[in-house]
């Protein structure tokens, strides 16, 4: 069940609450592998790599920030079962490249954002990846096995 299904059988107390747990055990691990937290919408979290925190090794860290993630949140997924509650599947995608990044608003609120192709590529990415996935692109993989390489 996806989580908007989720989201229409809870009350909106109960979704907070269930996010909350699953935020808590998720983000931590993006910023333990030197990941920026951008946004969240619903389930999703947005992350990047290698903007605010200098990182040779930025796409092996999403990567492995990634799998961890899969895993976590499968134990995670494994208490809501015995809670009786319905798990919260994780699709992931990765990319590599340029993009801009600045405040974008208006006078009364601005907010850091990151845009262009590269950054609409990795949703398009994690779209296709279905529960338990990290789709990884090429411009991610390649330099992520050049640093995971002996």
């Amino acid at each position: 069940m996806g989580f908007t299904k989720i989201a229409e059988s809870l009350s909106a107390v109960e979704v907070v609450r269930r996010l909350n747990r699953y935020f808590c055990i998720t983000t931590e691990i993006i910023t333990r592998h030197k990941g920026t937290l951008h946004k969240f919408g619903g389930d999703m979290i947005m992350a990047f790599w290698n903007v605010m925190v200098e990182d040779e090794d930025a796409q092996l860290d999403a990567i492995r920030a990634s799998v961890e993630m899969q895993s976590v949140v499968w134990k995670f997924d494994c208490d809501l079962k015995k809670e009786e509650q319905s798990p919260i599947y994780l699709g992931i995608g990765c990319n590599t490249g340029e993009f801009a990044g600045g405040n974008v608003g208006g006078e009364d609120r601005m907010e850091y954002t990151i845009i262009g192709d590269n950054v609409n590529l990795a949703q398009r990415i994690e779209s296709l990846a279905s529960r338990w996935q990290v789709f990884v692109a090429e411009s991610t993989y390649a330099p992520a096995a050049k640093s995971a390489a002996p």
